[in-house]
């Protein structure tokens, strides 16, 4: 699945909960244990948006935000 097509499926299950990107990301934790904010999460939802090749560490972002909400492509 395009990540574009992936960005809308997650904000429409965000839409449907009424809650935000920042509410997900702040139950995504990168390596140092802090939640994905900021210019980062900025950053990766934009990529999403537009189709942009994504790191290996974004696509993990990605799947546990995925496997948070439990929902499958």
């Amino acid at each position: 699945m395009a990540s574009s097509a992936l960005y809308i499926r997650i904000d429409n299950v965000l839409n449907n909960m009424n809650r935000s990107w920042e509410w997900l990301a702040g139950h995504i934790y990168n390596s140092k244990g802090k939640p994905l904010q900021g210019s980062y999460l900025s950053s990766l939802t934009q990529k999403m948006q537009n189709d942009s090749e994504l790191t290996k560490s974004e696509k993990k972002y990605i799947q546990e935000m995925k496997d948070f909400l439990k929902f499958a492509e």
